[in-house]
């Protein structure tokens, strides 16, 4: 694959996924104003990002965004259920 000819990408990327990253900016930036005001992190000990497929992807992108900006453990998890370690105080 030539990258230096991106008029012939469609014929490898067949499911227009260079779209849907061309357009993840955007669409973190509406998650964003869908979220509202900040989530209070006072008196959670964790965070835990559950989920299997493309949510376990996005727990992935967004564990990797939050952990050096939050005091706490960002824990992405791709199991059924929770960690063992999951409790009252954590964050899911």
């Amino acid at each position: 694959m030539n990258l230096d000819a991106p008029e012939r990408f469609g014929e490898v990327d067949r499911c227009d996924a260079l779209a849907d990253v061309e357009a993840s900016a955007q669409q973190w930036e509406h998650a964003r104003e869908l979220a509202g005001e900040r989530v209070d992190l006072d008196g959670a000990d964790a965070v835990v990002g559950a989920g299997m497929g493309g949510s376990g992807i996005a727990a992935d992108v967004v564990a990797l965004l939050a952990a050096d900006a939050l005091p706490l453990p960002v824990v992405v998890h791709k199991g059924y259920g929770l960690p063992r370690f999951a409790g009252p105080r954590t964050l899911v």
